[in-house]
């Protein structure tokens, strides 16, 4: 997958995706779904516009909405930097500039989409367009009566309903970091955890959850702390990740943890005795959590 900055030429041919896509939920994936079927069509390829846009609240660093992309079946990205310069763009002039700049065979946006300071719409669009390449409008996409957005993913996850997140976004949310140094508090009690290190402007649930990781090609179930650790009188915000069956060194790794589900709030213990007490439970839960999670996975394939 390349990236391509707004405004550089491309000849290859492309059905380009029109959005945000600040991730890659349920929605957008019917998106890109109708882009490739219009592309094999066409003999191009699925193409994505988005602008790298930071905020104190990002579902996704633009590293991993570039993962996400590609996994979707993206094969260009075309990323506008939010400058002022872009904000005061006019619709009829980016839509002058993509198709003078892009060989666009067709043109695929959601039915609430809208673009340039004047806030022009799919309406304007098609007027726009003025025939010379096929505009497809994707209706909106609904799980369990309401319109699927990363809005409401966000409030989900702020509210650390895990499952709900996952169903929305098709895929198990997740962080990914560097591993760092920590205290050693985990090793000590025999739960060595891999404290990470991720991007500042990432919008995190705070908690207990059941999660997994790969290491080395191998994955393994793991339990995750965002928080602070209480018990031992720290208040400072951290990651921790405890893999289950892993033993070895991670620092300086690049680690990404799925989450599978919300296990508990993160509270202060009267005793290091209790705490770990409590560790045994969440270790079981996760397990439980992980092997239930691979059986539906297993089912999913053979249905398919």
């Amino acid at each position: 997958m390349q990236v391509i900055s707004y405004g550089q030429q491309l000849n290859t041919p492309i059905v380009l995706c029109l959005g945000y896509f600040e991730t890659m939920h349920v929605g957008h994936m019917q998106l890109v779904r109708t882009a490739a079927s219009i592309a094999a069509e066409e003999h191009a390829e699925v193409a994505l516009f988005t602008f790298d846009k930071k905020s104190d609240n990002e579902l996704f660093t633009w590293d991993e909405r570039l993962q996400l992309y590609k996994q979707a079946g993206v094969s260009t990205v075309f990323k506008a930097d939010f400058t002022d310069s872009f904000r005061a763009t006019k619709g009829s002039e980016f839509v002058k500039q993509l198709c003078s700049t892009l060989n666009v065979k067709a043109i695929v946006c959601g039915f609430d989409y809208t673009f340039g300071c004047d806030r022009c719409d799919a309406f304007d669009l098609t007027e726009m367009l003025d025939g010379k390449h096929r505009l497809f409008v994707v209706k909106s996409v609904d799980v369990d009566g309401e319109k699927v957005s990363s809005t409401r993913v966000r409030s989900l996850l702020t509210d650390n309903k895990i499952t709900a997140v996952n169903a929305l976004l098709g895929h198990p949310y997740f962080v990914c970091g560097t591993v760092v140094h920590g205290r050693g508090v985990g090793h000590s009690l025999g739960f060595p955890t891999a404290n990470i290190s991720v991007d500042n402007h990432k919008v995190l649930p705070h908690g207990v959850f059941a999660a997994y990781t790969t290491i080395d090609n191998n994955t393994y179930a793991a339990f995750v702390n965002i928080g602070a650790k209480p018990t031992f009188g720290v208040d400072t915000q951290t990651i921790e990740v405890h893999a289950i069956g892993y033993d070895g060194d991670l620092y300086g790794k690049q680690l990404q943890v799925n989450f599978i589900d919300y296990l508990r709030s993160t509270v202060k213990f009267d005793s290091v005795e209790e705490l770990v007490k409590q560790l045994n439970v969440d270790k079981q839960t996760t397990l439980n959590l992980y092997k239930a999670m691979q059986c539906n996975t297993c089912k999913e394939n053979t249905n398919d």
